[in-house]
């Protein structure tokens, strides 16, 4: 099963290695990787992931059809210069679209310093 939403909690199974969105069991805890079919288990503390805090506020997260990140599309005024730091811990990302939000050229420039990795699309 792979998906471009962002439904459940990131994860990667320890198995196969591929990045997983999971809806863990409550309790104890765990998933079936759906790549090779192996335990994945979640701390589930991490509930105030970065990605998925982003995603309960609306951004876009497109995943390949290995469950790998490929975009995460960013729209809306609440975005701006301010949440930079928060937007920078999504390092899965290859690439970021910010043409839809409050960013300034020195928040797109700092973005791009601190994920010097991932293409930051902004015009």
């Amino acid at each position: 099963m792979t998906t471009s939403t962002t439904d459940g909690t990131p994860s990667r199974c320890l198995v196969c290695g591929k990045k997983v969105w999971l809806t863990p069991t409550d309790p104890p805890g765990d998933a079936t990787c759906p790549h090779c079919g192996g335990l994945v288990w979640f701390d589930t503390n991490l509930k105030n992931d970065a990605i998925k805090d982003l995603a309960d506020l609306g951004v876009e997260v497109v995943m390949d059809a290995e469950g790998e990140i490929t975009t995460i599309r960013i729209s809306g005024d609440i975005y701006d210069d301010s949440t930079v730091p928060q937007l920078a811990k999504i390092q899965d990302a290859e690439t970021i679209d910010v043409r839809d939000t409050n960013l300034s050229i020195a928040g797109i420039k700092r973005l791009q310093e601190l994920m010097p990795n991932v293409k930051i699309i902004h015009d």
